[in-house]
């Protein structure tokens, strides 16, 4: 009789025991939701820091009481929560708290008032400090959206309340600036009213570029030929000093390209249509390499002086090739030699095929000898190339291998064999 009084209570107890648990819960920071309303307009970022504002009030009120608790003081509660988010905020009123409790979950809703002038409009003016003109319209060009931005957060605020939602706009402006142009930093000014006015000024961050290494280069112009654009483009390159480094880096093809353009506007690389290449590597000591050549013209002088050389002791001799590209693998060239210390003027003129930029043959004629020589070059990179000549009528030969040294200077390494003798010495090489 006991054991079926204690079946037919147990049901019972469970269903007291489970309404007495639900009606246990306990309000915490994830079970109170907070919503914020307004008569008029009321920008996203702006409600966002109002509920947090009204969470961190109703925190401290209703933290760690149950439902039933909650319940029972709820008009209290509400009263406590208008007086004081009242008192903090500015350019609004509040009208009317409201608490209630469903799944478990505490609900506040506060519902404000708007002062009567508001904000209608926004005129953004942004103004850079610390760069130049052309410097700030990439950076301008990068923070397309601004206005929107500030629109958005401002547009049906209230004037008064304007310095309340500071914070909030710094927050956003910076959340911008690290998205769309991370290399600077930003600051704002307003002047409220129905039209509100903001200045933003942005400025660059460290590291910036401090010094530039200027490197000028040509297989097709003298060295001299560049030097006279040297100066001009070095001018041209310190329009990125004080820019931050990684800028430089992000825009570095509008650079290259701007750098490049301006050199071949000028008159001397007009004149023998001269095309530049720019390659830039930022860093606070960036370097800047320029590599010009023209497709019509092959002009180069250089000086050589011998070292170790058997049949003639060590010798001295300048070279001019001034080359014309008929077709671009096709040139038709003439050489001069001078031999200062023999006052000696010797000069040839003949026929290159370029396969391709590193691998040439063809021959050449020497007026003061009268003979023909078979030529080839090859070109492996920028630093090693390796050449062979032949003339078959002087029983003649003449390899060498070079390496460049710099860019006004190689050396060469020259195995020679003329009238059955051998011959083998160093050459240094000056390119002018």
């Amino acid at each position: 009789m006991k054991f079926r009084r204690i079946f037919v209570l147990l049901p019972v107890c469970v269903f007291l025991f489970g309404f007495h648990a639900a009606n246990a819960a306990i309000a915490n920071d994830d079970n109170i939701a907070v919503d914020v309303v307004s008569a008029g307009p009321l920008p996203t970022m702006i409600k966002n820091r109002m509920q947090a504002s009204v969470s961190v009030i109703a925190g401290q009120l209703m933290d760690g009481r149950s439902m039933d608790e909650i319940d029972t003081g709820k008009v209290q509660y509400q009263t406590i929560i208008k007086d004081v988010f009242d008192k903090i905020l500015i350019g609004y009123t509040v009208s009317d708290v409201f608490i209630s409790s469903v799944n478990e979950t505490v609900n506040v809703k506060v519902s404000l008032l708007p002062w009567n002038d508001t904000i209608k409009d926004v005129d953004v003016q942004v103004a850079t400090d610390g760069v130049s003109q052309e410097i700030a319209a990439l950076a301008l060009n990068d923070i397309q959206g601004l206005h929107e931005l500030f629109s958005e957060n401002l547009c049906g605020l209230p004037v008064d309340a304007v310095d309340w939602s500071n914070g909030v706009l710094k927050h956003s402006l910076n959340d911008f600036m690290e998205k769309r142009l991370p290399e600077f930093r930003a600051d704002f000014e307003m002047r409220t009213g129905e039209v509100t006015g903001v200045t933003v000024t942005i400025y660059p961050r460290m590291p910036v570029v401090r010094n530039i290494d200027l490197a000028m280069r040509s297989d097709t112009v003298p060295n001299l030929y560049l030097l006279q654009e040297r100066s001009f483009f070095q001018t041209q390159t310190n329009i990125l000093l004080g820019v931050p480094v990684a800028f430089v880096n992000r825009h570095k093809d509008y650079f290259a390209k701007r750098l490049g353009e301006a050199l071949d506007r000028r008159t001397s690389f007009s004149l023998l249509a001269i095309h530049t290449q720019v390659e830039i590597r930022p860093d606070e000591q960036t370097m800047i390499n320029s590599y010009s050549d023209t497709a019509k013209y092959n002009i180069n002088i250089e000086g050589w002086a011998d070292f170790g050389r058997a049949n003639n002791g060590e010798s001295m001799t300048y070279k001019l090739h001034a080359g014309s590209f008929i077709t671009p693998k096709n040139e038709f060239f003439t050489q001069i030699f001078f031999k200062p210390q023999e006052a000696d003027l010797d000069w040839a003129a003949g026929y290159y095929y370029h396969f391709d930029n590193r691998w040439r043959v063809g021959g050449r004629y020497f007026f003061d000898n009268n003979y023909w020589s078979i030529d080839t070059q090859r070109i492996f990179n920028r630093k090693w190339s390796a050449r062979f000549d032949y003339a078959p009528s002087q029983d003649f030969w003449e390899g060498a291998v070079r390496y460049n040294v710099h860019d006004f200077v190689s050396l060469e390494y020259v195995w020679q064999q003329s009238d059955h003798k051998e011959d083998k010495w160093l050459r240094l090489i000056g390119h002018f």
